[in-house]
């Protein structure tokens, strides 16, 4: 069968969550099936990595320039006016290629299906939908996230809030029309999508990693870890809201890396924290891994299957997290994991885990082995290629 794929993040170099899933679900399509891929590019986007990609899937892979962010002289409120009128998100608008269009729309009559792999690629759905069936793949259901968090204080930022959140609800749900199968990480999205708009998933395809060889987890090590992009405002406000809790063990001579890219001023700050130490983006994950006792989400806002949590679970490193932080993942507290509603209860949680090396390498065996149970990618795709083989069947009677 021949599938279309597009997403408009390309999925190398692995560092952050959505690259990691997109290159996990488009590898299991091309497992399956003849994967022509369609991407917009990063910043990091190399014709070595595009060539890698493409050795990896057996099929063309092919990557577009964005758009340049708007004409001379549209500012944001230009950006704003042009969004309602498109009942795009402006946000969503911006990462639009005519350039992919045009050739999604060249390719679309040769292939069986279009395979969408994130939310920003919507925004194809309404043209490719007139002359193949389309799946999407959602790595979140945004109207539900765009309305989390704390709401700003300033009556231009509530403003803009509550407009972003409109606009993403009538893009999310006028794009989702056109689709003939959707794919969520989690059951709780799947509730989230019919509470919004009247339809359940049709599939539930929860984030997925590689497991490691060995475990990783060296009942020696001393540090705790944090891993994440810092330009997702929950993983900052998470890390903020916990940092006083993390003070007394500090002061104790405890060490917490915390690995990421982006991180803002506000974060930059914790670094004057005792024993916070901003180690940026970490290009040698298992040296990283491998220096860890234990590992800490502190997440209270966010959807689906985070990424950063099975990555310490599959390497054997014991994991304290709140309830967000183990969404969609079959974990029990005190066996898989530890799980804390409060910055103080983490706290408490690591603290076991730091005195006690026998307690620390039992739950991260656990982990790893429940991982390696459920949460690989051979172990959640099937549920995706059945929506595409399903769609593919339709459009053949």
């Amino acid at each position: 069968m021949r599938v279309l794929a597009i997403t408009n993040e390309f999925p190398l170099p692995r560092d952050r969550g959505g690259p990691m899933r997109i290159l996990g679900l488009v590898r299991a399509l091309s497992e399956h099936h003849s994967v022509h891929l369609l991407a917009l590019g990063r910043s990091s986007t190399t014709e070595e990595l595009r060539s890698e990609l493409e050795r990896t899937l057996g099929g063309p892979v092919e990557v577009f320039d964005r758009a340049p962010a708007g004409p001379p002289g549209a500012g944001r409120s230009g950006r704003w006016l042009r969004a309602v009128a498109e009942g795009v998100p402006p946000w969503v608008g911006a990462q639009h290629s005519a350039a992919l269009e045009r050739r999604a729309l060249e390719l679309a009559g040769r292939v069986d299906v279009v395979a969408l792999l994130d939310d920003y690629a919507g925004v194809y759905a309404a043209p490719l939908a007139a002359t193949a069936p389309v799946i999407a793949d959602k790595h979140n259901v945004m109207g539900w996230s765009a309305a989390e968090g704390t709401a700003p204080d300033a009556a231009g930022a509530r403003l803009r809030r509550e407009l972003g959140v409109g606009l993403t609800r009538r893009f999310e749900r006028r794009y989702l029309r056109r689709c003939a199968a959707v794919a969520v990480t989690s059951e709780s999205e799947s509730e989230r999508l019919a509470r919004l708009y009247g339809r359940p998933a049709d599939a539930v395809v929860p984030s997925a990693v590689d497991l490691p060889p060995g475990a990783l987890f060296l009942p020696e090590a001393t540090a705790v870890g944090w891993l994440g992009s810092h330009e997702y405002a929950p993983n900052v406000e998470g890390l903020r809201r916990f940092a006083p809790a993390w003070e007394a063990l500090g002061r104790d001579g405890e060490r917490l890396l915390v690995a990421g890219g982006g991180a803002p001023p506000a974060l930059r700050a914790l670094a004057r924290q005792p024993g916070i130490e901003l180690v940026g983006y970490v290009g040698e994950l298992e040296a990283f891994l491998g220096d860890l006792r234990a590992a800490v989400v502190p997440l209270w806002h966010g959807a689906g299957v985070k990424l950063k949590t099975l990555t310490f679970m599959a390497a054997g490193i014991p994991v304290a997290g709140t309830p967000v932080a183990f969404e969609g993942i079959a974990a029990e507290d005190g066996r898989h994991c530890l799980v804390a509603e409060e910055p103080e209860g983490l706290a408490a949680a690591l603290r076991g885990l730091l005195a006690d090396p026998e307690l620390a390498g039992r739950i991260g065996g656990e982990a790893r082995a429940l991982v390696a149970e459920r949460y690989t990618w051979p172990k959640v795709c099937p549920p995706l290629l059945a929506s595409v083989e399903r769609a593919a069947s339709r459009r053949a009677r």
